[in-house]
């Protein structure tokens, strides 16, 4: 299965749900599965990771007076496009209030 996974929190963030949707991605790739991660960009001093080619980070806003959390801006037409072309079987939003 082509599976896509929407969160506002994975890697280099080391928080609960972070840790969760790349456990799952992981387990599901190792199933034989193709597991694409749609995820916020954090800034630079945090990303020295490798994403890969199935993670694609989009624009995010970090105000620390908000919230801890990256703000998603999840709208991009590279990722509309790209996520149209790939015709997936199954759509999971880690966050359904912040990202729809």
């Amino acid at each position: 299965m082509r599976i896509a996974f929407f969160t506002n929190n994975y890697l280099p963030n080391t928080g609960g749900a972070a840790i969760s949707v790349e456990t799952y991605r992981s387990a599901l790739e190792k199933m034989g599965h193709e597991v694409y991660v749609f995820a916020p960009k954090y800034p630079k001093q945090f990303t020295s990771h490798n994403d890969g080619d199935r993670i694609f980070r989009y624009s995010a806003l970090f105000i620390k007076q908000i919230t801890i959390h990256p703000i998603p801006i999840p709208f991009s037409f590279f990722i509309e496009n790209y996520f149209r072309d790939k015709n997936f079987d199954i759509i999971h939003s880690h966050h359904p209030y912040i990202i729809w």
